[in-house]
């Protein structure tokens, strides 16, 4: 069980005794992978008027600093400014230096990781280069069958079919395609397919690609060309006022459940469209309607098809347009009265969120929203906790939501105002222990919402999280990794033999200890 400690004041986790002169804060800034000090490099600490610039040995120093928590950031040429004991570039989570009596601040190492680079050249068959073509490097989070695509860094092969890109260490699949800059020389047009990491067509075939701080990795690709196509199509009920204002997008499969975009807009002219320059394969298409930047985009209609010949011909049938609204009923005084309300569907198995500001009348509509689940949120300041949830015309249970690609989707929901703060520590036969990821789950929808709240303990060992909705919790203390890596049903589930219960009552703060288990293996 969770070791509840609320019989002891709050001081026990953050009060500091000043003394007159105030406190030091001081170390060094190394590389991360060679350990080598870093001179030029710009120190802050949050509170101090100007940053520390270092020297050659690396060293920063500030003098005079008040007691309390401060945040620590370092930026320098050809490094991504980071913060103190930032466990990777991709996560937001650091630790904050405590300064006050018996607290260790004279000596801190600033480990500051180097992004890594992924290159290549994108060649054809016969060894010529391929200029123009679109390479995405994607990153990956988790492990196993629950691996999911995350972040797209995008750049583009030059005359010499060579690309480079810089992106926070971690696994990529590398995925090239478009249409070359160049004209393939051939009697017949041709085309090159989607193609994967390191080499094929399949998405089920390709590799990750693993690449450390500081590392510079090599992904070469060749590409084989094939027959061009022409997809054509008709929209029969397309007609009046609707021809000029919708358009066809094209995507190919991709990894992991996501889609790349492959092709520009192609515009439905009499009822018709035309795709041209394209490689065989499957794809899937939207029928879009284009609007202003208030409104929300809407998918009229899709279909999916494998395109083996020229022309390959497609229909696609109008649907009634996506609309994703909601109601939403408030209970109590919120914390927050002048901000927002702000109703979300947060993915569960995908990769992108929609956000619906609601009126005075309770109402609002989602932008367009990705087919998939999704989770229902709704924030006023913070995180409100979600009472009820009713839904017509898409499948629900509880506060997940399946939203279709076309038609109309109601949402009824109750949020309550109801939160509480926890002042947490985190501790190792009862030493405090900083820099240990603390994750919180809600215990009845952890394996649909995953992980609700995350914070890194600081140099003391505490930790916060704010705005909870009362219930009951799952906490665990993780030592390696951020929490992208976590937040997964898999990889929750095997942390299962070390959580620790949580029940957070309707007191405005609650204070708990976590310990740092043996994980399972």
């Amino acid at each position: 069980m969770i070791a509840l400690v609320a019989a002891l004041p709050l001081a026990f986790f953050f009060q500091v005794v000043q003394p007159p002169g105030g406190y030091t804060v001081a170390g060094a800034v190394v590389d991360s992978v060679t350990g080598a000090p870093l001179s030029k490099a710009r120190v802050f600490l949050g509170g101090t008027a100007a940053p520390f610039t270092t020297g050659v040995d690396g060293k920063f120093r500030f003098d005079g600093v008040r007691a309390g928590k401060h945040q620590l950031a370092v930026e320098r040429i050809g490094y991504m400014r980071q913060s103190f004991a930032q466990h990777s570039l991709t996560s937001g989570l650091s630790t904050a230096v405590v300064t006050g009596k018996d607290q260790a601040t004279g000596n801190l190492v600033f480990h500051l990781m180097p992004t890594a680079v992924i290159e290549g050249y994108i060649r054809d068959a016969s060894g010529e280069p391929v200029a123009g073509m679109t390479v995405n490097a994607l990153r990956a989070y988790g492990v196993g069958k629950n691996r999911r695509l995350g972040g797209s860094f995008v750049t583009s092969t030059d005359d010499r079919g060579y690309y480079r890109s810089s992106m926070p260490a971690g696994a990529y699949a590398i995925v090239v395609c478009g249409h070359p800059s160049q004209e393939i020389a051939s009697v017949q047009p041709m085309a090159y397919p989607v193609t994967f990491y390191p080499g094929s067509t399949d998405p089920s075939s390709a590799t990750f690609l693993t690449v450390k701080p500081g590392e510079e990795a090599r992904a070469d690709m060749t590409l084989r060309a094939g027959p061009s196509i022409r997809i054509t199509g008709e929209v029969p009920a397309a007609a009046g006022d609707l021809k000029l204002s919708m358009s066809v997008a094209i995507t190919a499969p991709s990894l992991l459940g996501g889609q790349i975009a492959v092709s520009s807009t192609a515009y439905v002219l009499a009822g018709k469209f035309t795709f041209t320059g394209m490689a065989a394969g499957k794809y899937h298409l939207q029928l879009i309607r284009n609007v202003n930047d208030q409104e929300p985009r809407q998918v009229l209609g899709a279909a999916d098809i494998e395109a083996n010949s020229d022309p390959s011909n497609v229909s696609i049938t109008l649907a009634p347009p996506q609309k994703i609204s909601v109601h939403l009923t408030l209970r109590g005084q919120p914390r927050f009265p002048k901000s927002p309300l702000v109703a979300s569907l947060d993915p569960i198995d995908g990769t992108y969120s929609s956000s619906a500001q609601i009126g005075a009348d309770g109402k609002g509509v989602f932008p367009y929203v990705v087919p998939g689940r999704y989770a229902l949120q709704v924030r006023m300041g913070s995180m409100l906790a979600v009472e009820s949830v009713a839904v017509n015309a898409a499948a629900q249970s509880g506060i997940e939501v399946d939203v279709p690609e076309t038609g109309s989707v109601d949402i009824e929901a109750a949020a309550s105002t109801a939160t509480v703060n926890v002042a947490g520590r985190i501790v190792r036969g009862g030493q405090p222990q900083p820099e240990v990821l603390a994750i919180l789950v809600q215990r009845d929808t952890w394996k649909k919402i995953g992980i609700y709240r995350s914070d890194q303990s600081d140099s003391d060992g505490t930790f916060a999280w704010s705005d909870l909705p009362p219930g009951e919790y799952l906490a665990f203390a993780v030592e390696d990794g951020e929490p992208a890596d976590y937040d997964m049903a898999d990889a929750l589930r095997a942390l299962m033999p070390v959580a620790q219960p949580l029940t957070l009552s309707g007191a405005a703060l609650q204070k708990v200890e976590l310990k740092v288990l043996p994980l399972p293996k």
